[in-house]
């Protein structure tokens, strides 16, 4: 087991180099150069065209939603590189003779990717796919109460239309009203 020393902060004036800066966080995305934004602790980049920032959607759909498939970072960027893949809807949209022309890609991943894939048409449940998603302020426990409220995500959708959504209240709302606002996130859901 790997041992990750968790850091807790500089001690001032001991072990800087002379001459040394303080770091500062990047302002610019490294995959579209747009501005980043501090949200809590994260730096975000609201491209909603962004690369990297579909790329990282994908990735934690695949790993929330299609559970088994071991479709990760390396195999996410595979898919991308090779233009089969670059949002969540493409996932849909894969075929398997797509994915077995891939270098490195046999029958067995795939398998295991086209069986996760369908297993999630199905059998999905509301909150992992709020989780899936990933919606700003949507976390573990907004998407359980979420799911407690609403029977699907349509149903959902309307009331944050309406500006009215079952247990949200401030800027968790603002965040959930603005996500299904989005065309992009309206083209995502249809």
């Amino acid at each position: 087991n790997d041992v990750i020393p968790k850091i807790e902060g500089v001690v001032p004036g001991q072990h800087r180099r002379p001459g040394s800066q303080p770091w500062q966080p990047p302002s610019q995305c490294p995959s579209c150069s747009g501005p980043l934004v501090m949200e809590n602790r994260d730096l975000m980049c609201h491209n909603l065209q962004c690369s990297g920032r579909g790329t990282k959607q994908v990735e934690v759909f695949a790993r929330v939603c299609l559970e088994g498939s071991k479709l990760a970072g390396k195999s996410v960027k595979t898919l991308v590189d090779a233009g089969v893949l670059r949002s969540i809807p493409d996932l849909y949209n894969m075929t398997p003779e797509s994915l077995l022309r891939l270098p490195g890609w046999g029958p067995k991943k795939v398998q295991l990717i086209m069986d996760a894939i369908a297993h999630s048409r199905t059998r999905l449940s509301l909150q992992q796919l709020l989780q899936g998603l990933a919606i700003s302020s949507v976390g573990g426990e907004t998407a359980v109460l979420l799911a407690k409220n609403y029977r699907s995500l349509r149903e959902l959708q309307g009331d944050a239309e309406a500006g009215a959504v079952a247990g949200l209240a401030g800027k968790n709302m603002e965040k959930l009203v603005s996500w299904f606002a989005s065309p992009d996130n309206k083209a995502l859901i249809d």
